[in-house]
């Protein structure tokens, strides 16, 4: 998108000024609207307020006015003869009452009946009535059809206003006259009279501007407080329809609405009372579920019909109930606590019962006859229209000013770029020069006019004569440079010279003009030197064409090799299985078979290790598990895997740590930030507890020592020695993490000279290997690193200011070395040291390429020492942390609790150098130190392990994934009752792939073993089998299945109440698959190919199996040796 520049510059200026006008606006706009907000709501909370205290004065008065009447002595003296000498002569006191009621107009109380205090017959005593009450139709007729005004005899008062009284005897003597029993007058069942200073009933409205309601108060003694009766008074409602509708504070569009509990008594249940003080407050979710309504109809003007069109006095649904969370400003005021007087508060933008948007200010009635709240309503429009204009005005502002400007800055800006359009106009013409098309040799054709004038009069050079001559001489140029660079110009096709002139002003465009012209001079030079460029080129070119022929050579060598690796096993399986199909000696059949198992076997390693190869090099990540561990526990890993070979070979082996007197000097030494101590001080280095993933360290450590055993001649040496050399430098986090070929050079304090082979860095031993093979054909190109992840479950460390040390594992032997010009290829991938002996002990060429990568990840390196006919050394420098120092006593206890750390240390064997030496047969037989995941030697043809991870209970850990990852606890399986045969369900859709299980599960004792094609007919016939009430034992299920896949069937039997396990078969060897699989309800997970070893421990944990025989057959040395790549993860791998 092409944007001139004069628009440009006229859209800058714009966004200056609006940038500049939004400064002003925002801060306007946001302190003003605070403002007028704040006064919004300290407005509706004070008429909220008022209005409250108002109805809450009216309800006050009344009261006052019933306790007046209840403490005169005519109505007291006539109650203390009717209890004390049974005198009904309540005469003068009616008479009394009734001058009280007269008094009392201003209040409107119309009627008042007294009751007696324990429900003696009869039950009213006094009846008295005003006189002259107001003409109005009651909501009711007579008995007779006539209508019922307000006054009438019979019926000229609501019913409804005078409580049911139900006396209850307390069981207990009155407090005040203990010679009485205590009774409670109740008008509701658990609403007693004199609770709360009496009862209000009502209001009841018996027109729009009318309305009635009662209050009950006790008749308590003057000189003793105790209840000599009750009376009930009925009172004029008009002052609460007075408050509601005087317009005060209320606008435009204002109502005031009485909300109140839709009880009788006009007061919320006991068990979920309204918030009362500081200290209480209800749940507001709770509280929103009870009910409520409108104690007076609301406003029927406009805006009472519009935004409560559901409760309407003439249609008779003004009382309907509707939940408290309806309205949330009712559910504030009874809910919450605010500073203001009566509880007050306001919301600008809620929503009413109806959900119509509205802002409103509430409060509460201080008096505790009834729990309501005020709510003064407004609608949205009227309560934002200061808001509203005050944006009106400010964006009006901001535009019209933008406008305004807009017609002023384009004008301006045309005539402000017209020097830049001329330079523009100027250099398209000078980009065709004369002479432009003709022969480059030709200067002379170049100094020729041009017909039409055009850059000939723009350009310098293109100008001719004496005088132009003259010119360049007193500028020292002479006509000869002249003409070599515009033949230059000419030949390439380079823009020629803006003529500049005289400036007395010198500006940007000025500048710019220059620049141009030092441009065009500078690409005439460019240009000139391309001959070396391209000469350059073609050299880069040719190492590259012969570092692709080195690539196709090293590809061609590695196709033999690893041709003849595949072949060589499969040319034993293949001969093998047709001489088993013609012998007939059973001896030698099973001899042959053994040959296959292993030759099998050896196929599969190759595979793994190419493949998770591929998978390093394509890019993948690699997760690191960095954990608390101890050197103690390396060493007893390498001395127990290595043993057997050791012997075998007669080899001297041995793993030595440091001496303490080599250690770093205690006063040098830092002091531990984590700890607070030294470590080297207090401990040896081989119990210290460091911090880093102690399975790479094995893993590269395993594969330098099998490649030292496999070429050092009987009677050798072999040594592992491991060193700490001191701390590491902190450095900086964002340069470590972006770059771990940076030096480590003075990256570390108090090293001594022995470190300095390590100052190559990340890449340092390989900076060489870059070249000349098939994974670098342009030796130009940087080396890539594969990409590492560390586990997040491990991922902190222990202690957050541990200091980092430098480690050196040395390993060397005394084979017969490596060729000088092959040491700095040796850990490239597929290059192996000699080719005869590759041939001699076989190997893919990957081993030391995978160390070489995991030393790298792990923030070091290796390098190697060799000399021919001495042997060679391998020194991997990497950094750990110290993780914490540990008494023995606590380090014991540790590693009981924690199933990621090593166990201690096995006894030494007799005869070993240092205590770790294993030459002893006795060591052989030692169990080695479990881990949560064994590393494994990669590159070779012989794969070497740990022994398998017991558990608790001694059976080896099946499922590690969804044993420790998952966390799903294996189910209890029963074992089959004696005497019954186990029942095995295996649903698989290939056919070898059943006959494999079904044999293999008949070698132990199992034969009542049912066959399912697919997972529908797997839950087929689980199901038929549940019916019957004869389920399967165990059920082993494919992966991948047509129809319904397996994940699919587990789903849909364990849906229908199977509890027997369900173990899974796949070649998928992803840990991701294996979550699947125990996320679907699947108990156990066994990869393909299916080892015998892995098989028995499913079925050991539910079936006896036969015990094996106590010296093993050959064939039960395979099983072992290889059951753990059955029974835990195998190497991810990439198809």
């Amino acid at each position: 998108m092409r944007i001139a520049i004069r628009e440009q510059l006229a859209l800058l200026v714009l966004l200056a000024v609006l940038a500049a006008l939004a400064v002003v606006s925002i801060p306007t706009w946001i302190y003003v609207n605070g403002h007028i907000a704040t006064n919004l709501k300290d407005g509706l909370t004070l008429t909220a307020s008022l209005k409250a205290a108002r109805i809450t004065s009216q309800i006050e008065l009344i009261r006052t006015a019933c306790y007046t009447i209840a403490s005169r002595l005519l109505l007291q003296e006539a109650l203390q003869r009717y209890y004390q000498e049974n005198e009904f002569d309540f005469y003068q006191a009616k008479i009394d009452i009734t001058s009280a009621l007269a008094v009392g107009s201003s209040t409107g109380l119309l009627q008042a009946r007294i009751y007696s205090r324990n429900g003696t017959d009869p039950q009213i005593l006094v009846n008295a009535t005003a006189s002259n009450p107001r003409t109005v139709q009651l909501p009711y007729s007579a008995s007779n059809g006539d209508p019922v005004f307000l006054g009438d005899t019979d019926n000229g008062y609501p019913p409804s206003l005078y409580p049911n009284i139900t006396y209850v005897d307390l069981g207990r003597p009155n407090r005040r006259r203990p010679a009485e029993r205590a009774v409670a007058a109740e008008a509701f069942p658990g609403v007693r009279i004199y609770q709360d200073d009496g009862l209000l009933l009502g209001p009841l409205m018996l027109n729009e501007t009318f309305a009635l309601m009662s209050l009950s108060v006790p008749i308590r003694d003057n000189s003793d407080d105790f209840i000599l009766g009750y009376m009930t008074v009925i009172a004029e409602g008009h002052s609460l329809i007075h408050a509601r509708d005087s317009p005060e504070g209320l606008g435009n569009t204002g109502l005031a609405l009485i909300l109140g509990p839709t009880t009788p008594w006009n007061r919320f249940p006991l068990k979920l009372p309204p918030a009362s003080n500081s200290s209480y407050q209800p749940d507001q979710q709770e509280f929103g579920d009870l009910m409520m309504h409108f104690v007076l109809p609301p406003n029927q003007n406009k805006y009472g019909l519009g935004r409560h069109k559901e409760h309407v006095f003439d249609a008779g649904t003004a009382g309907d109930d509707f939940l408290v969370e309806s309205y949330p400003a009712a559910v504030r005021a009874w809910t919450e606590h605010n500073p203001s007087v009566n509880n007050a508060s306001a919301m600008l933008k809620t929503h009413n019962e109806q959900n119509v948007g509205v802002s409103v200010g509430y409060a509460l009635t201080q008096t505790p006859l009834v729990n309501w709240t005020v709510i003064v309503e407004l609608s949205q429009d009227e309560a934002y229209q200061p808001i509203h204009t005050l944006r009106n005005i400010l964006l009006g502002t901001v535009f019209g000013t933008a406008g305004f400007l807009a017609l002023l800055v384009f004008p301006c800006a045309h005539f402000s770029v017209m020097p830049i359009r001329k330079l523009k106009a100027a250099t398209e013409r000078s980009i065709n020069p004369p002479g432009y098309d003709d022969a480059c040799s030709d200067t002379s054709d170049y100094e020729a006019e041009s017909p039409n004038g055009g850059s000939g009069n723009l350009s310098h050079r293109s100008k001719k004569g004496f005088m132009t001559t003259i010119s360049r001489l007193m500028r020292g140029q002479t006509t000869r440079v002249a003409g070599d660079r515009d033949a230059a110009r000419r030949m390439f096709k380079i823009p020629g010279k803006v003529d500049e002139g005289k400036h007395v002003v010198t500006d940007e465009l000025t500048e710019l003009t220059r620049t141009f012209n030092d441009m065009s001079d500078e690409l005439v030079k460019q240009y000139v030197s391309l001959d070396e460029k391209v000469a350059e080129r073609t050299r880069q070119l040719s190492e590259s064409k012969k570092a692709a022929e080195a690539a196709n050579e090293s590809k061609t060598l590695f196709i033999a090799n690893i041709s003849h690796e595949l072949k060589t096993p499969l040319n034993a399986i293949l001969g093998l299985c047709a001489v088993s199909m013609e012998e007939e000696d059973m001896l030698k059949i099973r001899h042959s078979l053994k040959v296959v198992y292993e030759s099998g076997d050896l196929l599969l390693h190759l595979l793994e290790d190419l493949l998770s190869f591929s998978k390093n090099q394509i890019g993948h990540q690699i997760v690191m598990e960095p954990k608390e561990f101890q050197l103690a526990d390396i060493r007893s890993q390498i001395v127990t895997i290595f043993d057997k070979q050791v012997r075998e070979g007669s080899i001297d082996f041995a793993v030595n740590f440091r001496g303490s007197a080599d250690m770093p000097d205690p006063d040098d030494s830092e002091v531990d930030v984590a700890v607070g101590i030294n470590p080297f001080k207090t401990q040896k280095l081989e119990s210290l507890w460091l911090w880093g993933d102690q399975h790479r360290i094995l893993q590269v450590l395993i594969n330098l020592v099998s490649n030292s055993l496999k070429f050092t001649p009987a009677n050798g040496k072999v040594e592992v020695r491991i060193r700490c050399l001191g701390e590491e430098l902190q450095k900086d986090t964002h340069s470590r993490g972006s770059s771990r070929s940076n030096s480590r050079s003075g990256a570390r304090k108090r090293v001594s000279g022995s470190v300095q082979s390590v100052s190559s860095g990340g890449h340092g031993s390989t900076s060489s290997a870059a070249g000349h093979t098939a994974l670098a054909i342009n030796p130009m190109e940087p080396r890539t690193t594969p990409a590492m992840q560390v586990a997040d479950s491990i991922h902190s460390l222990p202690f957050q200011n541990a200091k980092a040390y430098i480690f050196e594992f040395e390993v060397q032997d005394t084979g017969p070395g490596i060729p000088q010009s092959l040491q700095d290829r040796v850990f490239e991938p597929f290059v192996q040291g000699d080719p005869g002996l590759s041939k001699k002990y076989g190997g893919t060429g990957l081993g030391l390429s995978i160390c070489h990568q995991l030393a790298v990840l792990m923030g070091g390196n290796i390098t190697l020492k060799s000399t021919e006919g001495v042997g060679s050394t391998f020194t991997m420098h990497i950094p750990l942390k110290h993780a914490r120092t540990r008494t023995a006593s606590s380090a014991s206890s540790a590693h009981k609790s924690n199933v990621e750390h090593v166990e201690a240390e096995p006894p030494c064997p007799p005869g070993v150098t240092n205590g770790t030496r294993a030459s002893s047969p006795d060591a052989a037989d030692e169990k080695p130190s479990p881990l949560h995941s064994q590393p494994r030697l990669v590159g070779l043809r012989q794969p070497y392990f740990s022994s398998s991870v017991e558990s608790h209970g001694g059976n080896k850990i099946v499922n590690p994934i969804a044993a420790a990852k998952t966390g799903k606890v294996m189910p209890s399986l029963i074992r089959s009752p004696s005497g019954r045969k186990l029942r095995v369900l295996v649903a698989d859709d290939n056919k070898t792939n059943i006959e494999v299980v079904s044999r293999m599960l008949n070698l132990e004792d199992v034969s009542d073993v049912t066959i399912a094609k697919d997972g529908q007919e797997a839950f087929d016939l689980v199901k038929g089998t549940m019916e019957k009430n004869q389920p399967f034992d165990v059920i082993f299920m494919d992966v991948q299945m047509p129809n319904v896949d397996g994940l699919q069937s587990t789903r849909l039997i364990r849906g229908m109440g199977y509890k027997s396990p369900i173990v899974a078969l796949t070649a998928f060897s992803e840990e991701s698959n294996m979550k699947d699989c125990i996320a679907s309800g699947m108990d156990e997970f066994l990869s393909k190919p299916i080892r015998r070893p892995a098989l028995k421990q499913v079925l050991k944990r539910f079936a006896t199996i036969p015990e094996e025989p106590e010296h093993p057959s050959p064939q039960d040395e395979i099983d072992e040796k290889t059951a753990l790549r059955g029974s835990e993860q195998p190497p991810p791998t990439t198809a």
